[in-house]
């Protein structure tokens, strides 16, 4: 039996405009996956004043479910719940400007919790 040994060594193009034309085809792929990514990663995680609106409201409404709620007075629509990793309103955590916990007892509230309000909050935990 007889072993047949193959080698194989790349040459790059030495003709400027093949090389320009590679360069090129490089460049265009590069191109097209950032936009794909970027499509991609905007459809997925949508803008983070847009959460934080939206998480506020939510939590409002929480708020509101609530008698005698004194204790989450710094709970106001025109701040938001969250300053990156640290919670701005009383009996919340945060992780990256979103709400991730929500944390009211021995709080004395009372009333009935707005189940709709929390799971309108996609990134409670």
């Amino acid at each position: 039996m007889t072993k047949i040994s193959t080698s194989f060594t790349f040459q790059p193009p030495t003709n400027p405009l093949l090389l320009c034309l590679v360069h090129a085809n490089a460049h265009l792929h590069a191109i097209v996956i950032f936009v794909i990514v970027s499509v991609t990663m905007c459809c997925l995680f949508p803008s983070a004043d847009a959460s934080l609106e939206s998480d506020s409201k939510s939590l409002m409404k929480l708020k509101e479910s609530f008698v005698g709620a004194d204790a989450l007075l710094n709970w106001n629509a025109s701040q938001p719940p969250c300053d990156g990793d640290k919670a701005a309103w009383t009996g919340l955590r945060c992780v990256n400007g979103t709400v991730t916990i929500v944390q009211l007892e021995g709080l004395g509230l009372r009333g009935l919790v707005d189940v709709d309000a929390l799971a309108a909050i996609p990134t409670l935990r």
